[in-house]
């Protein structure tokens, strides 16, 4: 794992005027090189603090006792551009810690406000094949009901694993299983492997998928 660009940053941070948390996942990463280099929350004073989502604000307390600044209605890309609260940002900086298959909405709509924004990949998602052949026999046998997304990444690599090492697809696959998605972009995601889901929950957040799925189990 090359840790320089984060370390740099953080060796930086009182230069930043925001930083942005797109998923829970940043957050402990970003706190434990904090510390590796002799760093605690003092050292984001004066930093504005955006997440995306209830999970990730209540991460970032629990790591930095500090409340987040900014913390869009709803836990998409797209919300946090349309509410963000400083529209003056020419000659800001701002640090965004993700993941590296995140998508790029959040870095090009900061930059055509006038900002400059530093992106560092802090962590990957990455399919698990070690079950696969017993996730197929599990679904071939009627064991499992319904499949919940809660991101357009966990839907690449659960269809990865899936449909490793065989010819079936995706949809073949998965026909007569719910799929259950967090929001709009993870249903798109969903679509690209010619599936549609049944379940798409109107609250972008894993309590509201749930709650979805129960909705929806509630009225067969």
């Amino acid at each position: 794992e090359d840790t320089v660009p984060l370390d740099d940053a953080l060796k930086q941070l009182w230069t930043y005027r925001w930083l942005v948390f797109m998923s829970a996942n940043a957050v402990p990463i970003f706190a434990q090189r904090m510390a590796a280099l002799g760093l605690d929350s003092r050292a984001l004073a004066g930093v504005k603090i955006a997440t995306i989502g209830p999970a990730t604000a209540a991460a970032v307390f629990d790591y930095f006792r500090i409340n987040a600044d900014y913390t869009p209605e709803e836990a998409v890309a797209e919300a946090v551009i349309e509410g963000w609260p400083d529209r003056n940002l020419a000659g800001a900086k701002i640090l965004l810690p993700r993941a590296l298959e995140a998508r790029d909405i959040l870095p090009e709509s900061f930059t055509s406000m006038g900002a400059s924004v530093t992106v560092i990949p802090v962590y990957e998602t990455v399919p698990d094949l070690t079950r696969a052949d017993a996730l197929r026999e599990e679904i071939a046998n009627g064991e499992i009901d319904a499949v919940t997304f809660a991101s357009s990444s966990t839907v690449r690599n659960f269809m990865s694993a899936l449909t490793n090492g065989v010819e079936m697809s995706a949809k073949e696959l998965l026909s007569n299983v719910t799929l259950a998605s967090i929001g709009p972009i993870t249903s798109d995601t969903i679509r690209e492997f010619g599936l549609e889901p049944q379940i798409s929950s109107a609250e972008h957040t894993m309590p509201g998928l749930v709650s979805a799925l129960e909705s929806f189990y509630r009225e067969q």
